[in-house]
């Protein structure tokens, strides 16, 4: 009598993968998390299998930051977009106000640029920081991010020397808009990686963009809280052609 074939371990079978050109698209793409109604295959790689919950790094690794180190940028960042507003418009004399608020508008767009240049030029290709943001690639559940003292850090040296150019409180007004589109891009970034998103949403698109940017030899789609960038720059999923 033939031996029953023991059964495959879960980690065996989700090391096949099914032949290339035999899914559409969308079904080859692992969601950087759940979505409501969707429960992602499993998958043999760290970057498209869909985390549960929070995800665990190495101890030895640099990049992890406790729970309140990667949620302080959730509480610190507001109090301080709120009070470079209060500083600006109490510094503008009056009719600065409009002023203020078109440095602010500015600082928000040129936000979504750096986002895109940071993520591509630096974080993917400086070697050190390239290191460092592997290891989210490879976990990208996992509590990795910038310490808000760093970026805090940065921005506050940037209001420091804009505010030796410009006037009329418009250094306050550049820096809160730049700091509220790097907070936006924070709360877009955990949730496309941490919450669930119902199918055909707003969120849910942004999921969908993101886990294209995190599949093994991807160079696209750089842009998480927008990808405007990557249209303009030719580096959207749909136009990529090769490297960047």
């Amino acid at each position: 009598m033939k031996a029953p074939t023991p059964s495959r371990s879960r980690a065996d079978a989700s090391e096949l993968r099914p032949p290339p050109n035999s899914e559409t698209p969308q079904a080859r793409i692992r969601l950087a998390s759940p979505i409501r109604g969707k429960d992602p295959a499993p998958s043999s790689s760290p970057v498209e299998r869909a985390p549960r919950g929070i995800g665990e790094v190495p101890a030895g690794d640099i990049a992890r930051l406790s729970r309140w180190g990667y949620y302080a940028d959730f509480v610190v960042y507001p109090v301080l977009i709120v009070a470079l507003m209060l500083l600006g418009l109490w510094r503008a004399a009056p009719g600065d106000t409009t002023r203020w608020l078109l440095a602010a508008c500015a600082g928000l767009s040129v936000w979504t640029g750096l986002e895109y240049v940071l993520h591509r030029c630096l974080l993917h290709r400086l070697p050190i920081l390239r290191t460092l943001h592997e290891s989210h690639h490879h976990h990208p559940g996992a509590l990795i991010g910038t310490p808000t003292w760093v970026s805090a850090g940065l921005f506050f040296g940037l209001w420091g020397m804009l505010e030796k150019v410009l006037a009329g409180g418009a250094a306050d007004g550049v820096v809160a808009g730049l700091m509220t589109g790097y907070l936006v891009y924070v709360i877009v970034h955990d949730a496309v990686h941490h919450r669930s998103a119902r199918h055909g949403s707003w969120l849910y698109q942004c999921k969908i963009r993101h886990a294209q940017h995190h599949r093994p030899g991807a160079h696209c789609n750089f842009g998480v809280s927008t990808g405007f960038w990557d249209t303009v720059c030719g580096t959207a999923a749909a136009r990529q052609t090769g490297s960047n």
